[in-house]
């Protein structure tokens, strides 16, 4: 989802040849080909297949993959748009687990919910731009703004901690927060910009 309004602004100027790689850590159809079905990207150029493992065999493979691509393409510049490894998710007493959804369709539920509970850095962005309250269970984030300005709050793994958020959240006490500076749909057009 990242990748789909820079793509695009690149290829509106015409001035650069793109070469789209996906890890193929994410294989199955509501985790993968629906981002380029709904938010209209072209398929990959190059798919690494990397499937599922353990953080360090994904990893590993990712960068063996990709040096060969970068070997063999030699670019000039080379663009990573960040997804976080697979982690399982903690299963909490009174909460329902979803199989995974197009991404439109997740964001719909998002932006209906009176909470989301997540481990996910992405997530954490989305309901930060939603304004619905976000319990992540991680000991950190690497989505500082979404705490600092958003309406995140980083639970981790203490029960008490998350039962107590979720208390003052139904009962309308959540965590305010506002969309940081440049959340404005327009980051695809900057970064062409500084690219080009």
């Amino acid at each position: 989802m990242k990748v789909a309004p820079v793509l695009a602004a690149l290829q509106r100027r015409n001035s650069s040849r793109q070469t789209l790689v996906h890890t193929g850590q994410h294989y199955d159809f509501n985790m993968s080909d629906v981002f380029f079905q709904q938010l209209g990207m072209p398929a990959p150029d190059i798919n690494l297949a990397v499937g599922s493992g353990s953080h360090g065999r994904q990893t590993a493979e990712i960068m063996c993959a990709l040096e060969t691509v970068l070997m063999e393409r030699k670019p000039d510049l080379v663009v990573v748009y960040g997804v976080q490894l697979n982690r399982l998710a903690e299963a909490f007493h009174r909460l329902q687990l979803l199989e995974p959804l197009p991404y439109l369709e997740f964001l719909a539920l998002q932006r209906r919910a009176t909470v989301v509970i997540t481990d996910s850095g992405g997530i954490q962005e989305e309901t930060t731009y939603l304004g619905v309250p976000c319990l992540t269970i991680r000991e950190n984030t690497e989505r500082p703004v979404t705490v600092k300005m958003g309406t995140n709050i980083v639970v981790g793994r203490n029960m008490d901690r998350l039962h107590s958020e979720l208390d003052s959240i139904t009962h309308g006490r959540g965590k305010h927060g506002q969309i940081p500076p440049l959340w404005d749909g327009h980051a695809g057009e900057r970064i062409a910009e500084l690219l080009i």
